[in-house]
């Protein structure tokens, strides 16, 4: 869980920021690898360069803006953070299509890729948060076990023949919804409301209307409202 107790901030600035709670040592090899894909895919969606406004000690804190004071920098960061979330949500409900590590990748996933591979390798939490001033957004927040399930999703993936037609539903759904009801961050919010969508899809309304009851039940009535609405 993201703390940043002692971080000296600017309290006008709209900065975004990566949070790595590390359970054990990130390389600077795959933490460089991270920065690298969000500068690059920052610079192709949003046509301005993401720069490092400060770092912070202890678990690592990584601020982001861009380089100058531009009008819309702040609504660009969000963007972006909201953009790399919604790609995450798709990733994490298998709804994977085209080449999504390769060339001719969608913006943005080169970002998802390389901070599921962090969070799956270094055993970590990954996260990313808009903050304005002392307000804190948090965009997503991707564990070591989402992170071992997603590669398990590209993974699978690569080895299918394309299919756009029917998105690929995961058999642990019911992990999956009950792990992004728990959480109130962005990508969890995009991961219910896309596994409604692929269930509405595959004609499977009932089943929607039996897992929103079944979250609603355990207190997840915002989860269960989004999931009926998807």
């Amino acid at each position: 869980m993201l703390n940043t107790d002692g971080a000296e901030s600017d309290q006008t600035a709209t900065e975004l920021l990566l949070y790595i709670d590390d359970a054990r040592p990130v390389t600077a090899r795959d933490f460089a690898r991270l920065l690298n894909a969000m500068a690059s895919d920052y610079r192709k969606m949003m046509s301005h360069d993401l720069v490092i406004s400060r770092v912070q000690e202890g678990s690592i804190l990584t601020y982001f803006t861009e380089p100058r004071n531009f009008a819309d920098a702040a609504d660009n960061l969000l963007e972006f953070g909201k953009n790399i979330a919604s790609l995450l949500a798709e990733v994490m409900v298998g709804n994977i299509t085209g080449n999504f590590v390769g060339s001719g990748r969608e913006i943005g996933s080169r970002t998802v890729h390389d901070v599921i591979k962090l969070a799956d390798f270094s055993r970590c939490t990954v996260e990313l948060h808009l903050c304005r001033g002392n307000s804190d957004e948090t965009l997503l927040t991707v564990t070591h076990a989402d992170a071992k399930r997603a590669m398990k999703a590209i993974r699978a993936s690569r080895k299918r023949k394309p299919n756009t037609s029917k998105p690929v539903v995961e058999s642990d759904y019911r992990g999956v919804l009950r792990d992004a009801a728990s959480r109130s961050d962005q990508a969890s919010r995009g991961i219910i409301v896309l596994l409604g969508q692929i269930l509405k899809k595959n004609g499977l309304k009932d089943l929607i209307a039996q897992l929103a009851d079944e979250i609603a039940a355990e207190g997840y009535g915002d989860a269960a409202k989004l999931l009926r609405g998807a």
